[in-house]
């Protein structure tokens, strides 16, 4: 189906106005021609820490970075531009520079975490248009239909983000033949007094760093590799805290697998008021023991997430 041009769409940010013909891009054109310059080429897709590949079985390669961009007007994105490109521009290219080993202060990583996180829930956003073929590669687009929430407008108005997100960074290499197997995070659909509310995950490779962002109201979350150093979480940041990514150890994209769980029954008026144990690769994924739980049913063999 042939989208409408984004100038006859309305903008995600505020609703009200049509977007410019040019709308938002999520990667700032300064960004691309530092961090992914034409000269760099080819591109790869890699879509779960897996080669996107053409139908002949070759590898789906690009001469430049695509260019990705959303329904946006124009005073939206004048906010968007002073509140998250301008504060950060200098700060996330040191993040992304060669060598991959920056020292934040903790007012810079929390700026770049801020950055990430909103650039991250715009790449989710299932308007986002991708340039020449790459637009059909998208499989992290969001269903906002069992997502009760704004995630978006709080961008363009100077209000906190949602609390119910988080997103994590780590430090990450091509996939090799012994590596153990990934770690399986079973993300719940909840059905809670007539509402159905479906966690989500984008996973996004940047070069040497993987981003992780979670949607999951209501219920907190333990990255696997959080507690040992190999993950750092980046949203919500500790503003009292300094990054250092030279402290991340590397470990391969595929080492975690953000995997469909079940729909979880909870009992009327016991969501959002039992004190629930933190999601975590260990526990029982049918969250037999979670309080509040009346029944869990399983939507699928348990299928990733960012495949």
């Amino acid at each position: 189906m042939t989208r409408k041009p984004l100038r006859h769409t309305p903008c995600i940010f505020c609703r009200e106005r049509l977007s410019s013909p040019r709308g938002e891009h999520v990667w700032p054109t300064g960004f691309i021609q530092d961090i992914f310059p034409d000269k760099d080429h080819p591109y790869r897709v890699e879509i779960g820490g897996r080669p996107h590949l053409k139908r002949d079985g070759s590898p789906w390669v690009q001469n430049h970075f695509p260019r990705v961009q959303l329904p946006c007007c124009k005073p939206c994105n004048s906010v968007l531009n002073k509140r998250f490109e301008q504060p950060t521009k200098l700060i996330v290219r040191r993040l992304f520079s060669d060598e991959g080993a920056v020292t934040l202060a903790s007012t810079e990583a929390h700026l770049v975490g801020l950055w990430l996180l909103k650039t991250c829930l715009l790449l989710v956003h299932p308007e986002v248009r991708q340039e020449s073929t790459w637009g059909s590669i998208a499989p992290h687009r969001w269903n906002l239909t069992v997502i009760p929430d704004d995630l978006y407008s709080w961008m363009a108005n100077d209000q906190p983000p949602p609390t119910n997100l988080s997103a994590w960074m780590s430090k990450v290499r091509d996939p090799e033949p012994d590596d153990p197997p990934s770690r399986r995070m079973f993300l719940p659909t909840v059905m809670a007094d007539g509402r159905t509310t479906q966690f989500q995950v984008g996973q996004f490779g940047i070069r040497f760093l993987d981003i992780a962002l979670v949607y999951h109201p209501g219920w907190p979350i333990e990255h696997p590799f959080e507690a040992d150093g190999r993950a750092v979480r980046i949203w919500p940041y500790d503003k009292n805290g300094a990054f250092n990514s030279t402290r991340l150890p590397v470990i391969s994209r595929r080492a975690i697998a953000w995997t469909t769980g079940p729909e979880v029954h909870f009992a009327p008026g016991m969501y959002g008021k039992a004190n629930l144990p933190p999601l975590t690769d260990g526990m029982d994924w049918m969250f037999h023991s979670v309080p509040g739980v009346v029944r869990a049913a399983a939507l699928s063999a348990g299928t990733d997430m960012t495949d």
